[in-house]
């Protein structure tokens, strides 16, 4: 998964695990992808029936405004004028209100579903969360923005189309002035976005900066949170430091950017897997209710030893007592970091105990390597981590997170045998998004 913002990614999924009731989900266009098009492929569809009509506008000069994407909202209306109400209508029934099957669902919007979010807010007006839900959720549009209010008041599971419902073609969003008639006109849904906004921590995903209304849409949530401590998230496809510096600036929201590795962008259902898999084991009932309780060094090393037969398979597995201290040893059987770090934390996994005799872990991950003459060759010692007992039990017992873990150990690069003058340094390791929230 390639997250550009590492830290804000791991704040974010720490936060979410810690109190999942305090998110709300702000849906855009790219979730209900490939199913229901882009905003770009929706212009061009328009464009090419508006110039069946009386279109006053250069074709080139619109395509390269929307291939940048750019005017957005005003090349919508310039559209919609050109091709009358009735023909408008009729196409975006036939794009937004088709029917399919459970089925055909994107995987980013199963993701999101398997989450089970209280409230989602969507620009979109298709009926993906309809059936994606199951029929669970009580869909609102700002026509009904009161009731929508007392569904989000009492906690009951429901989706706020704030730009309108294709089943209902009056309450459609598109075009600048429709936009400006709902935000400046609509008390009661106006009034209903500022509850949300400054009492929930918004989650945007599926959106780009050049999705229209999002601009308005972040100065409407940056005027609300004024001086409040709520900061919201925002999961875009942009790999520009620059552009992501200063969009955080220019709307106080924290930006988790990642680059697609394909056209699909798979890196957003991992971005939303990363979220459910904390979550899901939180429902789980923890294994081996039973507390062990450990007095003696001994029955320490016999009990640590044995639960590692069951992980570490084929591979070699040491465990050393001393001064308050367990140092546990083995021998990697993973190719990649991200093997390693799991390998690592199944070892972490097995302080599920009670004991009064441990204060601190050291595990120290060995290499795989013919034996050698040389003896900093056969077996060299690839990392070292550490971290305090408690902090080891409290993820062993689901108390804490993957991800809140890994921030708590540190992580060393360790001393030459042959070398006596090489001193253990301090490095970082970071975790591979990949395994966040992988435990069983």
């Amino acid at each position: 998964m390639a997250i550009n913002t590492q830290k804000t990614f791991l704040e974010l999924v720490t936060s979410y695990h810690a109190n999942q009731g305090k998110f709300v989900f702000f849906v855009g266009a790219g979730l209900s992808q490939p199913l229901f098009p882009s905003w770009e492929s929706l212009l061009k569809d328009f464009l090419e029936q508006a110039k069946e009509g009386e279109f006053p506008h250069e074709e080139d000069e619109i395509i390269d405004f929307i291939q940048n994407g750019e005017n957005y909202l005003d090349i919508a209306e310039a559209c919609v004028n050109a091709m009358g109400p009735s023909r408008y209508r009729d196409i975006m029934e036939k794009i937004f209100d088709k029917d399919f099957s459970e089925s055909e669902v994107p995987e980013s919007y199963k993701a999101l579903m398997k989450l089970c979010p209280k409230t989602i807010i969507t620009t979109n007006y298709d009926r993906l969360p309809e059936v994606a839900g199951r029929g669970k959720y009580r869909i609102n549009t700002h026509k009904n923005a009161p009731e929508a209010s007392r569904f989000f008041a009492d906690g009951k599971s429901s989706v706020y189309k704030m730009h309108g419902d294709i089943t209902d073609q009056s309450s459609i969003v598109l075009t600048t002035s429709d936009y400006q008639e709902i935000i400046n006109n609509n008390s009661s849904a106006r009034t209903l976005l500022t509850s949300m906004l400054s009492t929930k921590i918004l989650i945007f995903v599926g959106f780009s900066l050049s999705d229209p209304h999002v601009d308005v849409i972040l100065d409407n949530i940056k005027s609300i949170n004024n001086g409040m401590p709520l900061s919201h998230y925002v999961l875009l496809n942009e790999d520009s430091s620059f552009k992501i510096s200063s969009f955080e600036r220019k709307y106080g929201v924290k930006v988790i950017s990642y680059t697609p590795s394909d056209p699909s962008h798979p890196e957003v259902v991992e971005f939303l897997r990363a979220l459910y898999h904390e979550v899901g084991n939180q429902r789980e009932q923890i294994h081996n209710s039973e507390q062990v309780q450990i007095t003696s060094p001994e029955k320490l090393i016999s009990h640590i030893s044995d639960a590692a037969e069951k992980i570490i398979l084929g591979s070699g597995f040491s465990a050393f007592y001393s001064n308050s201290d367990i140092y546990l040893s083995f021998t990697t059987s993973g190719e990649t970091k991200s093997e390693t770090q799991k390998e690592i934390l199944s070892i972490i996994k097995l302080m599920n105990f009670n004991s009064s005799i441990i204060q601190n872990i050291h595990v120290y991950v060995m290499a795989q390597t013919p034996p050698s003459a040389n003896f900093d060759e056969s077996q060299p010692i690839l990392i070292k981590a550490e971290t305090s007992f408690l902090n080891a039990r409290k993820y062993a017992v689901k108390e804490i997170s993957t991800s809140t873990i890994w921030e708590l150990m540190s992580f060393f690069t360790p001393a030459g045998l042959s070398n006596v003058f090489q001193q253990e340094e301090k490095v970082v390791f970071p975790m591979s998004t990949g395994i966040i929230g992988e435990q069983s």
